[in-house]
């Protein structure tokens, strides 16, 4: 096996993989990545426990043939490289790139990967869809200990998709207008995430969501990638959202609240009590924040405010606050009835996007 290819693009390939493989002890051979030249065609193929990785690309061929490797020392030899275009090639049980050699794994226990019958589902720009799951992550559990959370729900509707994350302390929706082929609802696992972002974020071309049983995939011009989606119940969301018994509403400049969240979270985050926790004083004109470490430090952060309503004053989690802030570019909208009731954040003038946050139990400091 013998080609040419340009370096960048190899890298940017190898990354992608990198992503996907993991090390694994109890089936090292999942850890390789697959390359065959056929001609001027090269084609790749990575697969893990949940996720199927399958791409094809032109190059000069100059030699047909395949190889399986692991691509993470590859790509940190290659990005050292200064050649535009490099010559790789699998030569006396080795993988060959510009004076470096590489081992290789036997082909023969390599998992080929095997294209799913599919419906297709939506079709959108792949940039497109990477922003709206980079917009919700953030609140979805992030470890699998709970696998109904560690995940984002995408729900497919006639006219409208909605987009959902939640760690039982606080909810993130956002709704968009598109038409979905069918109704469908599923949960996709914050890891498939992460690797759908990487690989699509610069893809501005139109890609294709598609449905095969429990996997959802994912179809553009050379590339198949599939998935396994979370097959346990999700929360009823719905109910959460339904809630709108909020009698008092602020309003606030974001500017303004992002600084002060900033400031506060570098005292609140050493919290003994409450990592994060700060009470928050909605008084008159004024909201007043403050955050105590025991024998270390305090702030009090003062911010402008337009209200409707009586003064209260609730503990909430800064940073959980300061990731919302930062998915938005207006004026902030914080509705809430009393300390021990949930929040519902929003930006002014958008109706698509509503952040749900629940109180914390802290002392008035």
């Amino acid at each position: 096996m013998k080609l040419k290819i340009k370096r960048e693009e190899f890298i940017s390939i190898l990354s992608d993989y990198a992503s996907i493989l993991r090390e694994n002890s109890i089936k090292p051979i999942l850890s390789a990545l697959f390359m065959e030249v056929k001609d001027n065609d090269l084609v790749f193929m990575g697969s893990s426990v949940e996720m199927d990785y399958k791409k094809q690309i032109l190059c000069e061929g100059m030699e047909d043939g395949s190889v399986v490797f692991k691509p993470a020392l590859v790509l940190e030899y290659v990005k050292l490289l200064e050649e535009e275009w490099i010559t790789v090639e699998k030569l006396d049980g080795f993988l060959k790139i510009a004076n470096g050699e590489f081992s290789v794994l036997e082909e023969e226990n390599y998992p080929k990967i095997v294209e799913l019958a599919s419906m297709s589902l939506l079709e959108l720009s792949g940039s497109e869809f990477a922003k709206y799951l980079e917009t919700v992550k953030f609140s979805a559990a992030q470890t699998p200990e709970n696998l109904a959370l560690h995940c984002i729900r995408i729900v497919f509707g006639k006219e409208k998709v909605y987009f959902v994350s939640t760690d039982s302390y606080r909810l993130l929706y956002l709704e968009k207008k598109m038409k979905a082929q069918f109704e469908r609802a599923i949960s996709l696992p914050v890891d498939a995430v992460n690797v759908i972002i990487k690989l699509l974020k610069d893809k501005i071309e139109q890609i294709s969501l598609e449905l095969s049983g429990d996997n959802l995939l994912l179809l553009w011009e050379g590339t198949y990638f599939s998935c396994r989606l979370t097959a346990v119940p999700y929360p009823n969301f719905q109910g959460i959202l339904s809630h709108n018994a909020f009698d008092k509403k602020m309003e606030f400049c974001l500017a303004d609240l992002k600084a002060a969240m900033k400031r506060v979270i570098t005292v609140a985050k050493t919290s003994i009590d409450a990592k994060y926790g700060g009470t928050f004083d909605f008084k008159g004109k004024h909201l007043v924040v403050k955050a105590v470490t025991t024998g270390r430090a305090k702030t009090q952060q003062k911010i402008e405010m337009m209200k409707e309503g009586e003064d209260f004053v609730a503990s909430l989690n800064c940073k959980y606050l300061s990731e919302f802030l930062d998915t938005i570019s207006q004026n902030v909208i914080i509705e809430g009835k009393n300390s021990s009731s949930m929040f519902r954040v929003t930006e002014e003038g958008n109706e698509e996007l509503i952040y749900i946050l629940m109180p914390l139990a802290l002392r008035e400091v």
